[in-house]
């Protein structure tokens, strides 16, 4: 029942987000990878890492919400509507990297491109850029996720223990750090301030009481009582 339920919720939620950034984003990485694996290059970094910035760069425009004033009443929170809406544009960039691990395999097979290194990469540049636009907009989503990336990749060349963009460059496996950090600070910025919250100390539950434009239930106060 409770599946059933949320079936048509997502679906709405997917009407309403604006999907076409990502899909374009994806179809241009996956034409950037079949570009260089046409012109048979003999080094695959220089395109997969051009494939994961492009790819990756446009999923904060699905979190524009511009009805998130009308929906404030809505019984889907705030966080399930943003959570559920960046799923929808992460699907085209899993789609393009299901064909790009494909022809990687096919075109580059003497290269050793280590699915799990990619896989952590990917990660993490998807959750920056959700990061960043869920904090600053969309278009400080798609600038942000790949500039934070290339940041740490500058500072790679000089301070040991920082993953940088390469496949196969020392540390990559701390992309896995980097995709934790940008997964919390992507759940802090999509939290329900209409949610109950336990204030530490006290030993009672305190709810707090959300404003009228962001997610959860509204409730309105009892009327008064006019004087006789």
């Amino acid at each position: 029942m409770m599946v059933s339920s949320m079936r048509p919720r997502v679906g709405a939620i997917w009407r309403a987000t604006n999907l076409v950034p990502s899909a374009v984003a994806a179809l241009a990485a996956a034409g950037l990878l079949i570009s260089a694996a046409a012109t048979d290059q003999a080094d695959p970094s220089p395109a997969i890492v051009g494939t994961l910035l492009v790819s990756t760069c446009a999923i904060g425009f699905s979190l524009d919400d511009d009805a998130a004033t009308t929906l404030a009443a809505s019984p889907t929170t705030l966080r399930r509507r943003r959570s559920v809406a960046a799923a929808g544009a992460v699907l085209p960039v899993l789609v393009t990297w299901c064909f790009a691990v494909v022809l990687i395999d096919q075109t580059w097979a003497a290269h050793s491109v280590g699915l799990i290194s990619l896989a952590l990469e990917l990660a993490a540049l998807t959750l920056l850029s959700l990061a960043v636009a869920a904090r600053w907009g969309a278009i400080a989503g798609c600038i942000g996720g790949p500039t934070i990336s290339m940041v740490l990749t500058v500072l790679a060349f000089r301070f040991d223990g920082i993953p940088s963009l390469p496949l196969g460059s020392a540390w990559h496996e701390r992309w896995s750090f980097v995709a934790l950090a940008a997964l919390a600070w992507f759940i802090w910025e999509v939290r329900d301030p209409a949610a109950p919250r336990v204030r530490l100390g006290t030993g009672t539950r305190t709810r707090v009481v959300a404003p009228p434009n962001r997610g959860g239930l509204l409730t309105c106060p009892p009327p008064r009582k006019q004087p006789e």
